[in-house]
């Protein structure tokens, strides 16, 4: 989580800020970020300064999640073209929230009663 009255993120106002994400995601379209660490890094901010932003302005979330989709879609075509480590790549995928849709049964019927686990 952000970090209350992060020096770096307090100096900005909210029309500055949505310029740097809208930058951060115009970067992300043309395949510069292959994490959302490196995007953050490569702007300039630590992550307690890129959350402390969206922390003070709401409207940000949004456009982070772009850019984690887009991160994504990248993090996926490289995988694809084989440009990528494909583990990695999936691992990275996951890591932004990409779901798996392979589901588990851990429904067990014990001594005539029925017990789930992971509910």
């Amino acid at each position: 989580m952000s970090v209350p009255g992060n020096r770096n993120a307090v100096k900005y106002e909210e029309e500055d800020a949505i310029k740097i994400f809208e930058g951060i995601r115009e970067k992300a379209i043309e395949g510069k970020y292959n994490s959302m660490q490196g995007a953050i890094l490569d702007n300039g901010f630590y992550n307690s300064g890129f959350y402390h932003l969206i922390d003070r302005f709401p409207v940000l979330e949004s456009i982070k999640k772009d850019i984690e989709q887009i991160v994504i879609s990248t993090v996926n075509d490289k995988a694809i073209d084989g440009k990528g480590n494909p583990a990695a790549c999936i691992w990275r995928m996951k890591q932004l929230g990409e779901k798996d849709e392979s589901h588990t049964n851990n429904q067990h019927n014990v001594t005539g009663f029925n017990v789930g686990f992971g509910k």
